[in-house]
């Protein structure tokens, strides 16, 4: 019986482990998805300023 005990703690372990990776993937692959949409959004920003800073400067003359 004590077998059986083991290999269930075992197994129950491995159930556990695998979770926890799981989790720890979809926790990191959700930071990378805002990492990529924070540069995307600062790209963007940065392309209104510029479009900004021309008609100003076309102003000018």
């Amino acid at each position: 019986m004590t077998h059986i005990k083991h290999v269930l703690e075992g197994v129950m372990r491995s159930l556990q482990d695998r979770q926890d990776r799981e989790d720890l993937f979809k926790h990191y692959k959700g930071q990378v998805i805002s990492k990529a949409q924070q540069e995307r959004e600062i790209a963007y920003g940065n392309e209104l300023l510029r479009r900004v800073q021309e008609r100003r400067g076309n102003d000018d003359e």
